[in-house]
């Protein structure tokens, strides 16, 4: 792909010609993908079709021959039938002097041509790490609305066909979306920045069109819904009919984790949990064990000091078991079959070191703390230690199972 010429480049930005790659797609003679291109100052999201043997370009969306399209990528998925639909940001034409404005659009663009089938609009929540999910043959999103003269948060689904808003569910007044929702059975959970927790039905069919003024007022069917109280600190893990939250609360004295457990059948609080220290990752449940990491706080008056216990609860939340570390927590808990894996740090005394500059050739001692790396392997229905491995390297990424080992990058 052929860079802007330079002529139309500061110079600055011409040294600097970083093209940021959004997805990689492929079927038998073409590969498809988004690059947002730097010029004049700005970046230009463009989708492009390449032909595998000679990697000549079949098409480009925007053309950029006729029309300059300033903005970014933020979601580029395909359907079943080939087709893209590509989430873009993009600057709309402003007056003279004034500034851009912003605004997201979803094209669905035909996957033999690069032509635009239709376009629709939609605000996406910024914290959110998908701005489209499909749900068998739909689409849904977060959008956002003036409506009345007040911002709406919703949760909308598009028709694949048509571009158009087939059903739309609208959270209260001044509420927003604090992780991105959770699809199961065919319906979603939604669960907001105030602590709502939604369970709402999704349609049979893409052909509940919305009646005039039903846009902004509802049209989702709700299961149920209840109230935690505080927006979660982490996405909601779910087991089987379990909905499990975690939250924080504020006293006087310090800031307590709530883990919460709901039941997905009715929406009742089953039991909560007050955790002292900070939780480090989601919680993890297998096989009737709910296992969780967090930094414990220190007793009032006595100096904190680096450390991690993790601890098991029933599914009816009694506890089962402590382990407590030294340390960071680095990686969230796997559990494969009777065993939970994490990955700590710690900082330890680097060995000293000989500073040949000094005269004499003796040299000066220095030394300077180091963060070691370990993984461990605990008994998931006793706690106790199994085996610990220290890595020479940082560990860098989460634990992946393969084939009875662990991977881990560095």
């Amino acid at each position: 792909i052929r860079r802007p010429p330079r002529s139309t480049q500061s110079r600055s930005s011409a040294a600097s010609d970083v093209y940021k790659r959004q997805g990689l797609f492929k079927d038998n003679d073409t590969l498809y993908f988004g690059v947002e291109i730097p010029f004049r100052g700005k970046s230009m999201p463009v989708l492009y079709a390449l032909n595998k043997s000679d990697g000549a370009i079949k098409w480009q969306f925007p053309d950029r021959t006729k029309e300059e399209l300033f903005g970014a990528f933020k979601d580029l998925i395909q359907d079943d039938s080939g087709n893209f639909l590509a989430v873009m940001e993009v600057e709309q034409p402003a007056l003279k002097g004034a500034k851009p404005e912003k605004k997201t659009l979803v094209y669905c663009i035909d996957k033999s041509s690069g032509t635009q089938m239709w376009e629709a609009p939609c605000e996406i929540e910024g914290k959110l790490a998908s701005a489209v999910t499909k749900v068998k043959d739909k689409y849904y999103f977060i959008k956002q609305a003036d409506f009345e003269g007040k911002k709406v948060t919703s949760i909308a689904g598009l028709a694949p066909d048509k571009g158009s808003i087939f059903w739309n569910f609208s959270l209260p007044e001044g509420d927003t979306i604090a992780e991105p929702p959770v699809f199961i059975n065919n319906n979603v959970i939604i669960v907001t920045t105030t602590g709502k927790v939604f369970y709402i039905a999704l349609p049979d069919n893409h052909e509940e069109i919305l009646k005039p003024g039903e846009k902004m007022a509802g049209g989702g069917r709700v299961i149920w819904q209840t109230n935690v109280g505080a927006s979660p600190a982490f996405p909601v893990t779910i087991s089987e009919s379990r909905l499990y939250l975690i939250t924080s609360k504020i006293t006087d004295r310090e800031n307590i984790f709530v883990i919460n457990m709901v039941s997905l059948e009715d929406g009742g609080l089953r039991w909560s949990r007050d955790i002292h220290g900070v939780i480090k990752t989601p919680l993890v449940e297998s096989g009737g064990y709910v296992i969780y990491g967090f930094a414990p706080a220190a007793p009032p008056g006595e100096k904190e000091v680096p450390s991690i216990k993790f601890e098991a609860l029933s599914i009816v939340g009694e506890k089962l078991w402590e382990n407590e570390k030294t340390g960071n927590l680095e990686s969230t808990p796997l559990i494969i079959d009777d065993k939970v894996y994490f990955t700590a740090s710690r900082m330890i005394e680097a060995s000293a070191a000989i500073d040949a500059s000094s005269e004499g050739g003796e040299g000066t001692s220095a030394s300077e703390p180091e963060k070691e790396y370990e993984i461990y392997a605990v008994d998931k229905r006793s706690g106790k230690d199994l085996w610990t491995h220290k890595s020479k390297y940082i560990v860098a990424t989460e634990l992946i199972p393969y084939e009875g080992n662990l991977i881990v990058g560095t």
